[in-house]
């Protein structure tokens, strides 16, 4: 039997912005999959709110604004062996530390992270969910809403996330790969809140998302395609589309290695 000295200690670091509907719910089941385990819970809290409420045995931290900036806060005051990233409307699913230490335990992975379930019943998203999966089968590539986790150590030898403004997440897996580590997709699903598809419409967000993606890799900067997520309407996509898209490719990306 493992003794509960020989397990792997996990931070889960949740970026807030005031309270978003269902954090106590995304909180509830981190406890729920830690199975009794001590797991250590980070809210990295920015916006006019503040802090959000009081969540017993949570620690709270105060942040800048920026999902980046908010994690890397979060990491530097963990004590866990392996770093949880995960979003304040994202449930980890039952077992996932057991799953997560599992898939560490042999060394051969630096992280990794969940198959993605949107919590929905409309036909479209389960489409968006199952497309999100295939792509990860074939590139390994997961983003921040599949809940990524990565050793401390290793994270911390990275530099932690680059402060963007978006694609933070893509770029810490292509720096890890850079630096020898590699990714495992594990076969449990996290479950996402539709919110973002269901307020700015699933056709639009589905194409945005996929123009985001196929712009960063033509290396265009995080700060025009941030333009192009946070922009609302047609047309202020349109133009905000047009813009990135007639970007000459930047050399370097948006800084050296």
């Amino acid at each position: 039997m493992t003794r509960a000295a020989d397990l792997m200690k996990f931070s889960v670091i949740i970026p807030v912005y005031n309270e978003p509907p269902g954090l106590g719910a995304t909180i509830g089941a981190v406890r729920e999959a830690a199975g009794g385990r001590e797991v250590e819970i980070i809210l990295s809290c920015a916006g006019p709110g503040g802090a959000p409420d009081a969540h017993p045995g949570v620690q709270l931290l105060c942040s800048p604004k920026g999902r980046a900036a908010q994690m890397n806060l979060g990491a530097g005051k963990a004590s866990g062996d392996v770093l949880v990233f995960l979003h304040a409307d994202t449930l980890l699913p039952p077992g996932a530390f057991q799953a997560m230490e599992l898939a560490l335990g042999a060394r051969a992975y630096c992280g990794g992270a969940f198959r993605l379930k949107l919590n929905s019943r409309s036909a479209w998203l389960r489409f968006v969910a199952w497309s999100a999966n295939i792509r990860n089968t074939f590139t390994g590539t997961p983003y921040g809403d599949q809940a990524i986790f990565v050793r401390a150590g290793f994270f911390r030898a990275l530099g932690g996330y680059r402060e963007l403004p978006i694609m933070e997440d893509v770029d810490l897996v292509d720096r890890a790969r850079k630096a020898g580590g590699r990714l495992t997709i594990l076969k449990e699903s996290v479950l996402t809140s539709p919110r973002r598809w269901e307020t700015d419409g699933m056709l639009s967000t589905t194409l945005t998302n996929h123009a985001l993606s196929l712009l960063y890799l033509a290396g265009v900067e995080p700060a025009k395609l941030a333009r192009l997520r946070e922009s609302r309407g047609l047309r202020a996509k349109i133009a905000a589309l047009s813009g990135a898209a007639g970007l000459e490719r930047e050399r370097g990306r948006y800084g050296s290695d």
